[in-house]
């Protein structure tokens, strides 16, 4: 532990890296669990994935006034419009009751109408076609 004035962090002794590929017709949240669930990962960071989404559900911050956000919600149903979610980043812990907290940002796309950046939601998120991803666990320190 740092025993700095402005900031207390600890480096982690080791990582191990899990890297893996959902496959289409998952959910992108419950598939990062399945994976997480079958490595026993306890705490990890999410990066490197793109994916076209048959179905979107996510939310981003607009401005109400100055200094104040709101969340707006969008999605997109399977309607056969194709969904591009890219720069995947996030973290994925698991909780005291051994269920795990995914956390997802990145930026959506449809076709070339409008681009988001925002917060994927837990449901509503199932893949086209197969994402690949990287989990890489940090250990206790």
């Amino acid at each position: 532990m740092t025993n700095n004035p402005d900031f207390r962090c600890v480096a982690s002794k080791g990582v191990r890296v899990i890297s893996g590929r959902l496959l289409p017709g998952v959910n992108v949240f419950q598939g990062i669990k399945d994976v997480c669930r079958q490595y026993n990962v306890q705490c990890a960071y999410i990066s490197c994935g793109v994916v076209s989404l048959k179905e979107a559900s996510f939310f981003y911050p607009v401005i109400a006034q100055m200094g104040e956000y709101l969340f707006e919600e969008n999605s997109f149903p399977d309607t056969g419009e194709t969904v591009l979610f890219s720069g995947e980043r996030g973290f994925v812990v698991r909780k005291n009751d051994g269920e795990y907290h995914v956390f997802l940002r990145g930026s959506f796309s449809v076709g070339e109408k409008m681009v988001w950046d925002g917060h994927m939601q837990p449901e509503g998120n199932i893949a086209l076609t197969e994402m690949d991803i990287v989990i890489t666990e940090v250990d206790k320190y």
